[in-house]
């Protein structure tokens, strides 16, 4: 889907005539009509349906006056859409198959998140590990794909946006979920982990 200002305008006008004081409240003075495209595109890139955008527009009113950064303000939307999300993944026994990262990878990155120095190109890692990661990825989410499962990873919400970036160059078809994404009554199986050996995460980055 093709979301321009002038498509994104029409949503927001069309939504008016329903919730006036909401769109009134939060636009322009609060964001504009282009902080609202890029968190419905983001969605969107991720195939997130955007159907809802009452319950969109009211997150971002909410969470506007903790911070104006598109990318943080698309998560929470997500988590407010968790129902919607999972409903893509879960099975009829109310379960979601997904991938996640090895406690110890998932530790290491989070603390590279924490220190602002991790990156989606290499996630900071030299690029023998880069192919490492992508092969083990790719043989893991290959083998969700066969046996009739949506490939996704879960992770950290800190980490979500950067793992999805990362993988979707290889995986176009994957999907990267956060905690936040997941109902909480719903079960979670785990598929497969991505792992590295200890000795590669305590390497220094040549990046």
């Amino acid at each position: 889907m093709l979301l321009d200002r002038q498509m994104t305008r029409r949503l927001v006008d069309n939504l008016k005539e329903h919730s006036p004081a909401l769109v009134e409240e939060l636009i322009p003075d609060v964001l504009k009509i282009g902080d609202i495209q890029k968190v419905l595109k983001r969605l969107l890139r991720e195939r997130v349906p955007v159907r809802d955008l009452t319950s969109i527009l009211e997150c971002l009113a909410d969470q506007s006056s903790q911070t104006k950064n598109t990318d943080v303000l698309t998560e929470y939307c997500r988590a407010t859409l968790s129902e919607t999300i999972t409903g893509q993944f879960k099975s009829e026994d109310n379960t979601i198959q997904v991938v996640v990262l090895a406690s110890q990878l998932e530790s290491h990155l989070i603390g590279q998140a924490q220190q602002g120095v991790l990156n989606s190109n290499t996630l900071g890692f030299t690029p023998e590990t880069v192919e490492e990661i992508y092969t083990t990825a790719s043989g893991i989410l290959e083998k969700m794909i066969r046996q009739g499962l949506e490939p996704a990873v879960l992770t950290s919400p800190v980490l979500r946006p950067t793992i999805y970036d990362f993988l979707v160059p290889i995986l176009p078809e994957v999907s990267v979920l956060s905690y936040n994404d997941v109902s909480p009554d719903v079960q979670i199986k785990t598929f497969d982990r991505i792992q590295l050996k200890q000795k590669e995460l305590q390497e220094p980055s040549s990046v």
